[in-house]
């Protein structure tokens, strides 16, 4: 007796159409979660269109630290209303998503799998037999996008959520072991997860922004090519308009923020030379040419004066920190890390932390206060300086580059962190500071991958207004 693939009438399954028939549908779109570069653990969805307007999709789990594609899922021809539904109850609550090119989305796919089979693991089995073929062919009409695999270093890291079972790790780590070899991978395990990835926005890795997804992405194209258009003339008259104090009661929108930023960026470019930039960038990149080094890189300079300091100083640390940032119970877990931590530079300096944040009126008072209890402390002396500097708007900057220059031991990423925010503030706020360093400094701190989202935004902020204050000054000389 012959078997029939899906049913007696003779259609195919949903698994043989997929198989055989998934790559004539179009891409209709794709997702991924947002902490995929941080989090090396990326969930895509691939969706394909049916001519009845049902769609069909794929879910790829891929590992890009080590494992590669680890599970995939489908569904075959579902109601667009009811996919909409998944996307919007069923994983919400989980993971926020955002919305990707297919050129994206395939890269990751198969730079994960690709690095993976380079230590001798293989895609899991639905994938090699029916998903694999919902993908296009992996061809060169594909455009190539480098994506980082492995750890920070580029070797294996192996993070085990709480999905692999005892056995699996194992199997894993000896795999590991036989390919990479001893002390050429990382391992972390379920226990360690939570507190390992406190640190996430240390590890972040430079996003594709152009191929992520706004609901604006259409009306922005649109404000590009009118800016785009237009003479360099207009785009001042456009700039000085823009900025006059009588349409600062014009209502906020997206899209004018947008304008505000496009125009920006193009002035600031038009009105410099590349050549002026460049120079400038590489003055930057000489004078602050050193390696900083992870807060788990024990011992370090940032634990100073902590006696056998260890991992669970390091991850108490990001928990108050973390806390702080996303102001999450921070007194709390502040309290917590200043009992592991003792009386030290250390456990003083994450309480300035959060008070600065909050911008308590006794301020200055503390600052003094710590500062003369640990003058030798690098973070209360980068902030006593930057204090004191920031009196005078045509200070001399080399005062603070020098306490960077002339610190020789190892910085960890904290510290540049802190560092660089302080010196952003007093080089984007001096009057002496021309607008081809304000471009080269924002090209610089943009080229640095270990600032936390709080310092981002800050950053972006102040090189705006910058750059808003230097064209001003340009247009009206």
């Amino acid at each position: 007796m012959s078997k029939k693939s899906a049913n007696q009438s003779g259609q195919l399954s949903p698994e043989n159409y997929i198989r055989k028939k998934s790559r004539n549908l179009p891409i209709k779109e794709c997702y991924i979660n947002k902490d995929w570069r941080k989090s090396r653990f990326c969930n895509i969805i691939i969706v394909r269109q049916h001519a009845n307007s049902n769609v069909s999709f794929c879910i790829y789990i891929v590992d890009l630290g080590c494992l590669g594609v680890k599970e995939t899922l489908y569904q075959f021809n579902m109601p667009t209303e009811i996919f909409e539904d998944f996307l919007r109850e069923g994983l919400s609550d989980k993971m926020v998503l955002i919305k990707i090119s297919y050129k994206l989305a395939h890269n990751i796919i198969y730079a994960g799998i690709e690095y993976a089979e380079s230590y001798g693991f293989s895609p899991c089995k639905d994938y090699t037999s029916i998903t694999g073929y919902f993908l296009e062919e992996d061809t060169n009409a594909i455009p190539l996008i480098k994506i980082a695999c492995g750890g920070k270093d580029g070797n294996p890291l192996y993070v085990n959520t709480g999905t692999d079972s005892t056995a699996r790790e194992k199997q894993v780590l000896a795999q590991l072991e036989k390919t990479a070899g001893e002390g050429n991978y990382r391992f972390i395990a379920k226990d360690d997860v939570h507190n390992e990835f406190t640190n996430d926005y240390y590890e972040e890795e430079e996003d594709e922004k152009e191929d992520e997804w706004t609901p604006h992405n259409e009306e922005h194209e649109k404000i590009k090519k009118e800016l785009e258009a237009m003479s360099l003339e207009d785009k001042k008259n456009l700039f000085l308009k823009m900025n006059a104090k009588e349409d600062t009661k014009t209502p906020f929108s997206k899209d004018s923020t947008f304008r505000h930023f496009l125009l920006n960026n193009m002035l600031a470019f038009e009105l410099t030379s590349t050549d002026e930039v460049d120079e400038q960038l590489n003055v930057f990149k000489v004078k602050f040419n050193r390696e900083f080094i992870s807060i788990d890189t024990l011992p370090n300079n940032l634990f100073a004066g902590i006696e056998n300091v260890g991992k669970p100083i390091a991850y108490s640390f990001l928990k108050a920190l973390h806390a702080i940032i996303k102001y999450k119970k921070p007194k709390k877990a502040i309290a917590e890390f200043k009992v592991l931590a003792g009386e030290t530079p250390v456990s003083d300096y994450i309480e300035w932390y959060y008070i600065k944040l909050k911008n308590d009126k006794e301020l200055d008072q503390k600052l003094i206060h710590y500062y003369q209890k640990y003058p030798d402390y690098f973070l209360f002396k980068i902030e006593y300086c930057a204090q004191a500097l920031s009196k005078e708007k045509d200070s001399d900057l080399k005062i603070f580059e020098d306490l960077l220059l002339d610190h020789k031991q190892d910085l960890t990423k904290f510290e540049a962190d802190c560092y660089f925010i302080a010196y952003a503030i007093l080089l984007l706020e001096n009057v002496n500071t021309k607008l081809p360093v304000v471009l080269a400094f924002e090209k610089f701190i943009n080229e640095l991958s270990f600032f936390n989202d709080l310092t981002m935004f800050k950053l972006a902020a102040l090189i705006l207004i910058a750059k808003t204050k230097k064209i001003n000054e340009l247009i009206n000389q």
